[in-house]
């Protein structure tokens, strides 16, 4: 079974083709998946892993954890309801409508 909540097949299980003489990290253990294929799965990332040898179960660590709470509540200032207006308003304005002929150029 996959127990590592990070590996893509996590809480599947296959039916093993073969095992590591060593089961250790940088190990794999192959499994079939389907009819006619195996796959290669980290040894660590199934039960089959010696408890010397499992990885954390997150991906997060506890100061990670504790720097994320500290950031999500520092700022808690609430977003205004009715927020005010910036600037002031402006006013349109009449373009003055543009000549169809164009002045003559000024030729050396």
């Amino acid at each position: 079974m996959v127990t590592d909540p990070g590996h893509p097949l996590w809480g599947r299980r296959f039916v093993v083709v073969s095992i590591p003489r060593s089961l250790c990290i940088g190990s794999h253990v192959r499994v079939a998946y389907g009819d006619d294929a195996v796959l290669r799965i980290p040894v660590a990332a199934t039960n089959l892993s010696p408890p010397s040898c499992r990885q954390p179960v997150t991906k997060l660590t506890l100061e990670a954890i504790r720097d994320l709470i500290r950031l999500a509540t520092e700022g808690e200032t609430p977003c205004p309801s009715s927020p005010t207006a910036s600037g002031s308003a402006s006013v349109p304005t009449a373009a003055a409508a543009s000549s169809m002929t164009s002045s003559s150029s000024c030729r050396r």
